[in-house]
Order: C-alpha cells, then sequence, then structure tokens
C-alpha cells in the first residue's frame, strides 16, 4: 500500500527523481566551488634574515591571495612548551620613544593583532638570535625579557620545532611547523 501511494505521488507531482538527484549535487559542488575560490589562501612563503640593532631576526613571509580579506589575524608560534602571538612588523614595537630601556607591556597585545588583506605580503619576525648566537622566540614580551616578561621562553637549538599557526575571522587556520636549522637554513638576507 506504500508503494502505490508512493508511485501515485511520484506521478501527480511528475518527479523525475535521477535529474532532480543529478542537480541538487551539481548546485551543492557549485556552492563548495564557489566558496573554495572566494576563500583566502594562506602561504608561508620563505624567511628572512634581519640584522637590527639588538641582533638578528628571522622573519616568515606570509602571502594572502583570494577574494575574500582574511580580516583580522594572528599568527601563533608554539613549542614544546609553549606558545606565543608573533608580533606584526607593521605594528609600533611596545617601547616608549622606540627606546629598548622604555618596555610598555600594556602595549604588547596591540602587537599582536593585524588586519590582513588578500593580495598583500606580510613580514613577522618570529626568532631572534643575540651576538652570542642564543636563539630564542621572538614575539612583544620579547622587549620585556629584562623585567621578568617572556620568561618562559626558552632558548631553542637546531633541532628545536617550533609551529606556526595562521588564525583569522575568515580563513580556515594554515599550519606548519619548522625546525630552527630549516629557519635558518631557508634564509634571504636583508640588511
Amino acid at each position: 500500500m506504500i508503494c502505490i501511494d508512493f508511485i501515485k505521488i511520484y506521478q501527480w507531482f511528475n518527479l523525475d527523481l535521477p535529474n532532480a538527484i543529478l542537480g541538487g549535487f551539481v548546485g551543492f559542488i557549485l556552492v563548495w566551488v564557489v566558496d573554495f575560490w572566494k576563500n583566502p589562501k594562506i602561504k608561508f612563503d620563505g624567511f628572512q634574515k634581519v640584522k637590527v640593532n639588538f641582533g638578528t631576526l628571522y622573519k616568515i613571509k606570509v602571502k594572502i591571495s583570494g577574494h575574500i580579506n582574511p580580516g583580522l589575524s594572528v599568527i601563533n608560534i608554539k613549542w614544546k612548551d609553549g606558545s606565543v602571538y608573533a608580533k606584526w612588523d607593521e605594528n609600533p614595537n611596545p617601547l616608549k620613544d622606540d627606546s629598548l630601556n622604555n618596555f610598555i607591556p600594556e602595549m604588547v597585545p596591540q602587537t599582536f593583532y593585524q588586519n590582513t588583506f588578500c593580495g598583500k605580503t606580510y613580514l613577522l619576525p618570529i626568532l631572534h638570535e643575540d651576538k652570542n648566537n642564543k636563539v630564542t622566540v621572538f614575539s612583544g614580551w620579547w622587549f620585556g625579557k629584562d623585567k621578568g616578561y617572556g620568561a618562559s621562553v626558552p632558548e631553542l637549538i637546531n633541532i628545536s620545532e617550533i609551529q606556526l599557526e595562521f588564525l583569522s575571522q575568515n580563513a580556515n587556520k594554515k599550519s606548519k611547523k619548522y625546525t630552527i636549522s630549516d629557519i635558518k637554513n631557508s634564509v634571504g638576507e636583508i640588511d
């Protein structure tokens, strides 16, 4: 009896079930393709070594492409026992008058967030190497290390591994692991 009712409904609506299923499938695929095409693409595109007045910074180059801007973004630097947000080059150092002796801890959170746009490339310092070749993770907290801030950041050796995570409002998380030796051996140098 249920089969008879189904057949009557099928005939009454004049359904072409195979084509209806195919149409639904094609519609689903088109939505998925358009969303994939529009979403921002994040690429970690190499490293640069930059000499500064307080040592050497290793910066990661982040390229963003796509049609929808990622919006407010952060990069999380993770190591074995901790993590910290990276400091964007576009944001000012958390220092009064840009003096290394005048650290202002209240300014550090401002260094974490950056409004990012498609078609742009960003540089973020992620590692600091001092004159004794001691390598540590670099963030806004690094500037206050002499005052007890950022004390949980360990010295890293060549086989140490860090993970970088790009997080934003409108982009899927992008994550990649690097060893310190990989970063140091794949840099382009800038003076």
